[in-house]
């Protein structure tokens, strides 16, 4: 009889110990389930703040290269302009000199007439 109740004792010792284990287990998991839900919170905010930072990143760049290939654009065209009026400006050094020339060829013509009719005098 005494026998029996030791085991019973014993019995509610050991359950009461599996359950306290039990209980500590699930209190632990419980733990590390709600760690891992927080680690996964903060993973998401920072890769959150990196996709912001580099979207913004991307929209600077975006806008520095619009203004690079805008700035390209005004140089070329100043420089296709600069490039005209250099163009208008050697065919007007050409014009002028093909006139000078004719005015020295008809100054070199009246010359020659000029020596000729003096040396028929």
């Amino acid at each position: 009889r005494q026998q029996q109740i030791e085991l019973r004792e014993e019995t509610k010792r050991v359950r009461q110990d599996a359950l306290t284990q039990i209980d500590a287990i699930h209190m632990n998991h419980k733990l590390q389930v709600e760690a891992l839900q927080q680690n996964e919170r903060e993973t998401r905010s920072i890769f959150a703040a990196e996709r912001g930072r580099l979207e913004n990143d991307c929209t600077k760049l975006r806008e520095q290269l619009l203004q690079a290939a805008a700035e390209v654009s005004r140089e070329r065209e100043h420089a296709e302009h600069r490039i005209r009026e250099e163009k208008d400006r050697l065919q007007k050094l050409q014009e002028e000199a093909a006139g000078e020339l004719l005015r020295i060829k008809a100054d070199m013509q009246q010359q020659v007439a000029r020596i000729l009719l003096d040396a028929k005098a």
